[in-house]
């Protein structure tokens, strides 16, 4: 065998073996959900501009005990409207889940699909009730990366295991786009998100702690020094 390919084996076995030291001798670092201050969102974006506020009901908060809910209604100078949800919890059971949620509400999904917005890939949804047909786009963000390690042999292997866990597991941030289904219904949802993304990118970069990376809506990170 070639030397340059026994040097290639040779690395490749060590770093198995770190990896399953590692995995052994140490807890899996899972990013934990935080809040995001979502009380900070501006009841003007863009053109579009708050009309209403929706309660959250309390059989809502008691079964997400938790969660923080926002929930508000936008429109624009056309009369377009979409109603924004955000939800941000500390517990992972607590983030919302359409597929659940929604039907529990006595909606039926009849559609679903995905969609990129940005570099951001959302679930789009169309949903019926009594006659009244919606469609929404939903997605979970804000990962806030471990704090690296100082050694930089442990700090590699953590990326290696950050690529088996899933990501969804550390998401901060749930948010929810939906309006009445209609012909300017997709055009309405795509630029109500292109104009709420920055907003939220502001307040995940709010909610960093020293040494901390957070994902942001254009596929770079921030890092709080």
């Amino acid at each position: 065998m070639r030397p340059d390919k026994i040097l290639a084996v040779c690395t490749f076995a060590m770093l198995s073996v770190g990896l399953a030291i590692h995995l052994a001798a140490s807890p899996i670092p899972v990013a934990k959900p935080r809040y995001v201050p979502i009380e900070q969102v501006p009841a003007q974006i863009g053109q579009w501009t708050q009309v209403s506020v929706l309660p959250i009901p309390d059989a809502v908060r008691q079964k997400l005990p938790t969660a923080h809910i926002l929930d508000r209604m936008y429109a624009n100078a056309q009369g377009q409207t979409v109603e924004l949800m955000l939800l941000t919890a500390t517990r992972r059971d607590d983030m919302h889940d359409p597929a659940r949620c929604l039907p529990s509400q006595g909606w039926n999904v009849t559609q679903q699909s995905h969609v990129q917005l940005g570099s951001q890939t959302a679930t789009y949804l169309t949903i019926e009730q009594d006659g009244n047909s919606a469609d929404a786009y939903y997605w979970l963000t804000g990962y806030y990366s471990p704090t690296n390690s100082r050694n930089s042999l442990v700090s590699l292997l953590d990326k290696v295991r950050g690529h088996i866990i899933s990501r969804q597991q550390g998401m901060s941030l749930f948010v929810r786009l939906m309006t009445a289904d209609g012909p300017s219904s997709t055009a309405s949802l795509n630029d109500f998100a292109a104009q709420i993304e920055p907003v939220l990118d502001k307040m995940k970069v709010a909610s960093l702690r020293r040494g901390e990376q957070v994902a942001l809506s254009n596929g770079e990170a921030a890092t709080r020094a």
